[in-house]
């Protein structure tokens, strides 16, 4: 008995060596994200494919969450609609996104906290940036918000300390709370006449900042919204 239970173990343990690190018997670089949308990773890129909304997740729940560490680019086809909540959060390794024409939303989260990831071109039909959208994106450095733009969630940028420069364009009706709050580089902001409302701490502990223009539709300013700048 005990020479049969020691052989099937020394089996087991010939089987496990023989797997990449890291890596599992049934592990998965491609699935699905969507009712009509696919995904494969190859090559330390991450594409998503097919038309339609992605699907969102929490904090570990997308299908490619144990990549995370290994992806360094996303392409985002042009038939998506939609990026999930947390879809891309904690990317540590990401350092470039292509986000196809049709996105129209980016989810909470979606990139947040991708410490690498320093340039974003977002796209002309976007609508809407969720909340801490791209929170914690340490090394992006500028970003404009195209006039397609109607909302920016609360902390959408918040904690971008190497963000110096935002351009918002001239659709946008509301800046959440907190949205660029840390951003301690960025030393200039015009908001456009469409801006209604500027959400509490919005811009707080904006360091650099020393020149702000405040449009003429602007009717409600948040508390705290420009405290402890420059």
């Amino acid at each position: 008995m005990k020479k049969k239970i020691l052989s099937i173990f020394l089996a087991f343990c010939l089987i496990f060596s023989l797997l990449p690190m890291g890596a599992s018997a049934d592990e998965a670089h491609s699935g699905t994200c969507g009712d009509d949308l696919t995904w494969l990773l190859e090559n330390s890129v991450l594409t998503i494919s097919g038309t339609g909304k992605m699907d969102d997740y929490g904090l570990k729940d997308a299908p490619w969450h144990d990549a995370r560490d290994v992806v360094t680019g996303i392409v985002i086809g042009d038939g998506v609609t939609s990026i999930g909540n947390s879809a891309f959060r904690g990317f540590y390794a990401l350092t470039s996104v292509t986000i196809g024409k049709k996105v129209a939303s980016i989810g909470d989260w979606a990139f947040g906290q991708c410490a690498k990831l320093g340039d974003v071109t977002l796209p002309g039909g976007l609508k809407t940036i969720g909340g801490t959208a791209f929170s914690g994106c340490v090394s992006l450095k500028s970003v404009v918000i195209p006039d397609s733009v109607t909302s920016i969630g609360g902390f959408a940028f918040s904690g971008c300390i190497g963000m110096a420069s935002v351009k918002i364009g001239s659709n946008v009706t509301s800046i959440g709370e907190n949205a660029f709050n840390g951003c301690v580089k960025l030393a200039c902001f015009e908001t456009p006449d469409s801006v209604v409302s500027i959400g509490e701490q919005a811009f707080f502990g904006c360091q650099s900042l020393s020149d702000v223009v405040i449009g003429s539709g602007v009717k409600q300013i948040g508390a705290l919204a420009f405290d402890s700048t420059a």
